[in-house]
């Protein structure tokens, strides 16, 4: 019995933790690190689709300079910046598909489309609405949700 009283009262006066209680504690940081790096890439997703929507919104800026400038939309393209905008958006989404597209010149219709990280589409167009899940075909906007 007095050995015993022993290793127990030596137990009592060694400081410090267990083996078990630190794998505990390192477990449990590791469950707390991983929701965060989900937390984080959601976060980075809509950040890059927020910046997409800007890019697709500078875009129509652009075009409405070339609009007030020449009376059409044909020189949109060769607007300062606007390969700076294109390849922002591609740079946002790997897998992202920007297009451009113009009625028959004179174009007096033109439509933008960018695909987000989520697989959906934003666009603007010559209507001045900026939508989401829209199509472009020929410069013309059709269906979709506005932004």
């Amino acid at each position: 019995m007095t050995g015993e009283l022993n290793i127990r009262e030596k137990m009592k006066l060694k400081k410090g933790f267990t083996l078990i209680e630190l794998l505990v504690v390192i477990a449990i940081i590791g469950i707390l690190a991983a929701m965060i790096l989900v937390a984080l890439n959601t976060a980075r997703a809509k950040a890059k689709d927020s910046r997409i929507k800007a890019d697709i919104a500078q875009i129509r800026v652009l075009a409405e300079t070339a609009y007030s400038t020449d009376g059409n939309y044909n020189n949109i393209a060769t607007q300062t910046g606007y390969t700076n905008y294109t390849a922002d958006i591609l740079a946002q989404n790997a897998s992202s598909a920007y297009a451009l597209t113009k009625s028959a010149a004179p174009s007096v219709n033109y439509c933008a489309i960018a695909t987000l990280n989520d697989g959906t589409t934003v666009s603007v167009s010559d209507a001045g609405q900026t939508m989401k899940g829209a199509t472009c075909a020929a410069g013309i906007l059709s269906g979709g949700t506005p932004l």
